[in-house]
């Protein structure tokens, strides 16, 4: 009966569920960069018990009501997915993701934050469900990461930011990789 699309709403906050890990290998970030053949040699990990607990846990929200609107995180990474749902909404409306809040258990590079293929979903939840969302994600054992808002937009225009501080650069060299 209940279901989250992805339209987004006008008002409400992203939650991310699923860590962003460091590896970009396997993504089409890495292959865009550096070429079709760069694959790269370390995939991220899976977690199934940890990741069926997290599946678990936005099936529930979702059924409870607490999810406006959904995307999973696959091909291009959380900046994709946000991109996604941003072309999809009818709304006018601004998407900010905020890259000083934690998305992971360790500190990663923005590209990772950005364009790592691992899985996870991105999530809106209206400011009347936040505190419900919260709660019922923390007794699930679930960690959902705050990472941005969205808010109104002028009429006639869709805007997704990413804003970083100026210690967070998007570079990569091939060596790194």
């Amino acid at each position: 009966e209940r279901y989250a699309t992805w339209d987004l709403q006008p008002e409400g906050s992203l939650y991310l569920i699923g860590a962003r890990q460091e590896s970009l290998d396997g993504t089409d970030y890495l292959q865009t960069t550096f070429g079709p053949d760069c694959i790269g040699n370390n995939l991220f990990d899976v977690d199934y018990e940890k990741s069926q607990q997290e599946v678990n846990a936005i099936i529930g929200a979702v059924r409870q009501g607490y999810v406006a609107a959904a995307n999973n995180i696959e091909e291009g990474g959380l900046c994709n997915a946000v991109a996604e749902m941003a072309a999809n909404t009818e709304d006018d409306v601004d998407v900010v993701i905020d890259f000083m809040n934690s998305m992971s258990e360790e500190p990663l590079s923005a590209e990772s934050l950005l364009f790592s293929e691992s899985y996870g979903m991105v999530l809106q939840v209206t400011p009347d469900k936040q505190h419900a969302f919260e709660q019922y994600m923390k007794k699930q054992g679930v960690t959902a990461y705050f990472i941005g808002n969205v808010t109104p937009a002028e009429r006639g225009s869709v805007h997704f930011a990413v804003p970083f501080s100026h210690s967070r650069r998007l570079e990569y060299t091939q060596e790194e990789i």
